[in-house]
């Protein structure tokens, strides 16, 4: 029975630890980062475009 106890309760940290961790580091005054290749941007036409793609345009080639 303490032997179950202690592997749920060492479950729930692990998956509640993260969560509370992000939280309480939070920083508001953080800059958010952009131009990394898996961000989604948006053309001035509304075209989005991801990792150097166009979506709806690029090629399989491409």
């Amino acid at each position: 029975m303490k032997f179950a106890l202690g592997i749920i309760l060492l479950a729930l940290a692990v998956l509640i630890g993260p969560v509370v961790w992000q939280f309480t580091h939070y920083d508001p005054q953080a800059v958010p980062t952009s131009g990394l290749p898996w961000q989604i941007e948006t053309l001035p036409s509304g075209e989005s475009k991801v990792f150097d793609l166009t979506l709806g345009r690029s090629t399989l080639a491409d």
